[in-house]
């Protein structure tokens, strides 16, 4: 059986891809309360303004309003599915609310990491003084980023194989090393996102990460026939404006596209997406955690947590 895994967890990502002989996981985010840009964007999508919050707490008001979807804590989830280790951890790329929760995966629940894959690029320390992230996660990525034995670290790129990702139908689209360069030179750090396509019975997926035009213009010009209508897109960047391509989009005519934070007022590709979606395009946020399953037949279902029926 092969299971993925897209988790609520809030302004951030997190997949786990459950193989038949291996587990994965691909980025962190372990917020255990709404951030600031999502409770804004929430105010924004069921017209909360501050005169309704002098009396009532925010969960009060959107309560209210019919939204009661909690955050899903990522390393509780781990424990409820009884996994303990991971034979890859994929960081994405080096963005705070990718790896937030690494050091208590690591370090606190002991939860073994085999091979810890990165995308090899060095950037300074970001200040944590008046940030809202843990800087201890940003010690245990380099921790991680710097070891070679337990775990072992990995630094590939678009095109690269190997004997056991190859043999769990993982192909790596982006990043390239021009890419990455790029990326660090413009200070645009999504550009050396690992983008994946993973083929299961026939089963087409494409995990974006946090793409943007140029990720998406190399795949387009060396991946198109391998892209094309695809199952399931995990949307690039939150299904943000800046993480849609069209013409990458409308070669893969998902089936379904999941975004992980979605559906926001102004930076939001929703309707986009759908234009190119053959049935729905699922927010997290607004759908919970999301799962997909194909069994040993080659049987494939979906399922979601709230809103099952619209």
């Amino acid at each position: 059986m092969f299971k993925i895994h897209f988790l609520n967890v809030g302004h951030g990502d997190c997949s786990i891809i459950e193989f038949p002989n291996r587990n994965m996981m691909i980025d962190i985010n372990n917020g255990q309360a709404l951030d600031e840009t999502t409770k804004n964007e929430l105010m924004e999508s069921f017209s909360i303004t501050p005169v309704d919050l002098l009396f009532k707490s925010f969960t009060e008001v959107l309560s209210e309003k019919g939204y009661n979807i909690s955050l899903t804590n990522p390393i509780q989830y781990i424990r409820d599915l009884g996994i303990t280790s991971f034979f890859r951890f994929v960081l994405s790329h080096p963005h705070m609310d990718h790896m937030t929760g690494l050091h208590a995966l690591v370090n606190e629940e002991k939860i073994e990491i085999l091979n810890f894959w990165h995308s090899g690029v060095d950037i300074e320390k970001p200040d944590f003084s008046e940030s809202i992230y843990n800087e201890e996660d940003w010690d245990t990525y380099i921790k991680l980023k710097d070891s070679e034995e337990n775990p072992k670290n990995l630094v590939k790129n678009s095109g690269d194989t190997g004997e056991f990702w190859t043999n769990d139908g993982i192909e790596i689209l982006s990043p390239t090393n021009d890419l990455k360069e790029l990326g660090v030179e413009k200070g645009k750090l999504n550009l050396c996102s690992y983008v994946f396509l993973i083929t299961y019975k026939g089963y087409k997926f494409v995990l974006a990460g946090d793409a943007e035009k140029e990720n998406w213009d190399y795949i387009v010009e060396n991946y198109k026939d391998k892209i094309t209508n695809i199952n399931i897109l995990k949307a690039a960047h939150h299904g943000r404006e800046s993480g849609f391509h069209e013409e990458a989009v409308k070669l893969m005519n998902p089936e379904y596209t999941i975004v992980s934070v979605g559906k926001k007022p102004d930076t939001d590709a929703h309707n986009k997406y759908k234009k190119y979606t053959r049935e729905k395009v699922l927010s997290t946020r607004y759908r919970g955690n999301i799962t997909v399953t194909i069994d040993d037949y080659g049987n494939g279902n979906i399922d979601w947590q709230y809103h099952k029926n619209d």
